[in-house]
């Protein structure tokens, strides 16, 4: 796959799969724009893809995705290619959450029984869960709509949603759940028309 010529924006590109992503963009090609909360990362990120762009953007701030798409287009070009990647985790309740999956990932390889609770959810406040819900789907609402405005007037691009999940494993009964996350698709979506 080439992308000599195109232009991607990746939410949530200044880490992990976002980062990933945005540098094999750039070594198919593309120009590259790293949208994160953390500008250090972004640029980071940015420095790494290449000729790549960092821009701040707070995806649960429908106006300033606008902006970040506004300022991604003057510095780069219409937008052929995003990528909303942008998550995060359940808040405090589950920074304890991978270690207490490890656990019972080794309790089931001893015993075949698990015995230690995860608690993120029972753990979870309400505040936590609203920005969980704000980041994953406000977020990819947001970048969807300003991308989808923007490849429609051209009838061209793509849009896709990666799927995240808050630890770097499943725990067991969860592993069926966490190839999807609720409210979004992780096909992309063509904007071109047939």
């Amino acid at each position: 796959m080439r992308l000599d010529g195109k232009v991607a924006a990746v939410t949530g590109g200044g880490s992990g799969i976002g980062e990933a992503t945005c540098v094999r963009l750039a070594e198919e090609g593309a120009r590259v724009a790293v949208l994160d909360i953390d500008e250090g990362a972004a640029a980071l990120t940015a420095k790494l893809a290449g000729e790549g762009v960092a821009i701040v953007c707070d995806v649960t701030d429908s106006g300033a995705v606008d902006a970040a798409l506004e300022r991604l287009e003057a510095e780069l070009g219409p937008v052929d290619i995003w990528v909303n990647n942008a998550g995060i985790a359940g808040g405090e309740a589950s920074d304890n959450t991978n270690p207490r999956a490890e656990a019972q990932l080794a309790e089931l390889a001893e015993s075949g029984a698990i015995r230690t609770p995860l608690e993120g959810l029972v753990r979870m406040s309400d505040e936590d869960w609203r920005r969980m819900l704000s980041v994953h789907l406000d977020g990819t609402f947001y970048g969807t709509r300003a991308a989808a405005r923007s490849m429609a007037a051209r009838e061209t691009g793509r849009s896709s949603t990666s799927p995240r999940s808050a630890g770097s494993r499943a725990a067991p009964a969860t592993r069926t759940t966490r190839r999807r996350r609720a409210g979004s698709s992780p096909s992309p979506a063509p904007w071109r028309r047939s």
